[in-house]
């Protein structure tokens, strides 16, 4: 039995697996939901994929996208959610293709939400009703059915994933235990590298919990002060960790077409719950308010029968007061004065907040005794095949239109807010934002989609990936070339003549915003590089002091342990 009294490791786990697989069985059956960024994320897993399995380790630049063209988009879009499914999810399904392999990614990060949640919630209840709250949390709606069916939004079902573990942590070093320094530390670092913009939803509730537990037990303000510390200490560790990804993000967002990422519907401005102006989304943002209202009210409800817990009653409570004064017009000097805050985009992405305790509060009205928690484990089985359903089903019916999977990534385009700034403005003037309009256009002229093309002079030129961040470029010139490299201009890439070390020069040519360049005549070997801005440097150089202060804070705590 998956419930008894004494809950192993093991059947925990199948649990988890359990609840995952029934939640994302309908995709598995029937392909992905055609949610918004299906589109993105089978090309960002099928080029990211392509660059973990050629021998890279975190391909930033991913040279397929864009029809070849190439775009930064993994500088500035969490790498973990496509580690993961890129690296484990093979285990799953080593032959498959990024449909199938996306599907794999989702369930392996969906049964890691459960893992973080039954840690949490087992600081509260026991171990079986911990599962099931676990189970809950899984397929919450605005977890399930929105984010992972409507959205696709692979970065924030991440983030879920990372919060719960977050906050087990946090607890831990308020009652000093061992390793939950570290444990913060990493889990922080895990949630900057799913989605950056969830990290400014989730430090608005830690923030708060820091300063209760600095007050709700210390004696003394050295007892407070040290708490505080602490936390404040480890959490800039795991922002540490994770700088090798951020630092640059932030330093190189000026130069890509992030513009984009504020315009029209993508404004805060526009989805305020309760403000009485119109939304771009009338049938989703309905959803959400509806749900808002419905996890309020049953809270409200049970609300004196969790009083005596005060602890679990300011989990339950304080997520859901920050979400509401976050969704709605209370919160609008805030998203009107404070760039950070606007980053996030989307209010109603404060809805992981919302229902972040709702899980906690199932699990405490949970009868004890074995009937009911095996009533309770088939209620949420069942219920996680039925979301999963109404998940799919609402991607596809508030998703994109269509997504045309094939099996050529150069055939796909990519996320319009990280092209380099000197290609966007002839892209959209040539597509008119559609996405076929670029193919057509390649097509119709087939030297402007081979790897070099020879503008000007006459010469052979063969182009070699080694990875894709360096090129290999020889040519044969009977006279002076002018060069076309299809791969999109940026201000990190450097052209060389490898024999002589010479810097060629090069600049965005203006049709497309593609590489170009001048090559004397005779034969050349170039060489063409993606330089590491001073941010990429800078950001490994503090990832390796933030995992050097976590062995070096595990060895010191076996060593303790072991006198």
């Amino acid at each position: 039995m998956i419930f008894s009294d004494s809950v192993s490791a093991a059947k925990s786990n199948t649990w988890f697996i359990v609840i995952a697989a029934l939640a994302i069985l309908p995709a598995f059956l029937f392909g992905p939901p055609l949610g918004h960024s299906l589109a993105n994320n089978l090309v960002w897993l099928t080029s990211f994929d392509t660059g973990i399995w050629r021998g890279e380790v975190y391909p930033r630049w991913m040279p397929e996208l864009w029809y070849g063209a190439g775009a930064p988009d993994f500088f500035f879009y969490g790498p973990l959610p496509f580690w993961v499914t890129s690296i484990f999810a093979r285990g799953i399904c080593w032959a498959c293709e990024a449909p199938s392999l996306l599907n794999a990614g989702s369930f392996i990060i969906l049964a890691v939400s459960g893992l973080g949640y039954f840690l949490f919630a087992s600081r509260f209840l026991d171990s079986n009703r911990a599962l099931i709250a676990a189970g809950v949390y899984m397929i919450l709606p605005y977890h399930l059915m929105i984010d992972w069916g409507v959205r696709q939004a692979l970065g924030e079902l991440g983030a879920f994933s990372a919060f719960p573990f977050i906050a087990y942590f946090l607890i831990g070093i308020s009652r000093g235990q061992r390793f939950s320094s570290m444990g913060m530390a990493l889990s922080v670092a895990a949630l900057i590298l799913c989605h950056l913009p969830s990290v400014v939803i989730c430090a608005a509730v830690l923030v708060p919990m820091v300063v209760y537990y600095g007050f709700e037990k210390k004696q003394s303000p050295s007892e407070l002060f040290a708490f505080t510390g602490r936390a404040a200490f480890y959490a800039l560790v795991g922002l540490g960790i994770s700088a090798f990804y951020w630092l640059p993000a932030f330093s190189l967002l000026s130069s890509v077409s992030s513009q984009t990422l504020w315009q029209s519907a993508f404004n805060w401005s526009h989805w305020l719950f309760f403000d009485g102006q119109p939304e771009p989304n009338e049938a989703l943002t309905m959803l959400m308010k509806v749900w808002l209202i419905g996890v309020s009210l049953f809270i409200a409800l049970v609300f004196t029968r969790l009083r005596k817990n005060i602890e679990l009653v300011v989990w339950v409570t304080l997520p859901l007061l920050i979400a509401w004064i976050f969704l709605t017009p209370l919160s609008w000097p805030l998203w009107r004065y404070l760039p950070f805050l606007q980053a996030i985009q989307f209010p109603w992405r404060f809805m992981m907040m919302a229902e972040f305790g709702l899980p906690l509060v199932i699990g405490f009205l949970i009868p004890l005794g074995r009937r009911h928690i095996l009533a309770a484990g088939a209620g949420v089985a069942l219920f996680s095949l039925l979301s999963g359903f109404g998940g799919y089903q609402l991607g596809n019916i508030l998703g994109v239109p269509r997504v045309i999977v094939e099996g050529n990534v150069a055939d796909h385009l990519s996320a319009w807010e990280y092209l380099p700034k000197t290609a966007f403005d002839p892209i959209l003037k040539l597509t008119g934002g559609k996405r076929d309009a670029l193919r057509a256009d390649w097509t119709s002229n087939p030297s402007e989609v081979s790897q070099v093309a020879i503008v000007s002079g006459a010469a052979k030129a063969d182009a070699m990936l080694i990875n894709s961040r360096h090129w290999l470029v020889d040519v044969d010139a009977t006279t002076p070339v002018h060069i076309v490299f299809r791969q999109f201009y940026w201000n990190l890439w450097s052209v060389h003549d490898m024999a002589t070390g010479a810097e060629i020069k090069i600049s965005p040519e203006p049709k497309f915003g593609l590489i170009e360049f001048d090559v004397p005549a005779g034969k050349t070997n170039i060489v063409i590089d993606l330089d590491k801005h001073w941010s990429e440097k800078f950001g490994n150089l503090l990832s390796l002091i933030g995992v050097a202060i976590i062995v070096f804070g595990i060895w010191r705590q076996r060593a303790s342990q072991q006198h």
